[in-house]
């Protein structure tokens, strides 16, 4: 009897990469996010306020934060643990632009997450949940299409 040698098709592959890399961007951020909750906090005083562009159509926000640990001034640029960017290309992206901007007066006093271990690594805000949604959500619809590429796309 003749056995029949088939070629396995690529097309799950294709799909199964980008699952696997949005569940461990998830994963990454859902660690992170359990362990900045357990990070001390600090009063700290906003000196300034900078965005910097990202891309084209993106800038980040950034926040000179001035704060005191264990007996030690620091002063580092604290940004997102999540977020890259915000976009900027339609009026409703800078409008969200410019509230969180508005929202980080020089000169006051806000809460600031301190990494013990890494003091000079610190937040003012905890990852966004929003987009450890997106990220799993999108990895399970890679992986959706990569099973069903196997019945769509059967090998040769």
């Amino acid at each position: 009897m003749d056995e029949i040698q088939t070629t396995p098709s690529l097309a799950p592959l294709i799909f199964l990469g980008p699952a696997i890399l949005l569940w461990w961007l998830a994963a990454r951020d859902i660690r992170k996010y359990f362990r900045m909750r357990s990070w001390p906090r600090v009063e700290g005083v906003i000196r300034e306020v900078r965005t910097r562009p990202m891309t084209r159509h993106s800038v980040a926000v950034e926040v000179h934060m001035e704060y005191s640990w264990e007996g030690q001034a620091k002063s580092p640029w604290c940004g997102s643990p999540t977020r890259s960017g915000f976009g900027v290309k339609t009026a409703a992206d800078q409008t969200a632009l410019k509230k969180r901007v508005a929202s980080y007066v020089i000169g006051s006093s806000r809460d600031v997450l301190v990494n013990p271990d890494n003091p000079d690594e610190a937040y003012i805000r905890l990852p966004e949940w929003h987009m450890m949604v997106v990220c799993m959500v999108g990895g399970m619809l890679f992986a959706a299409l990569a099973i069903l590429s196997v019945f769509y796309f059967p090998a040769d």
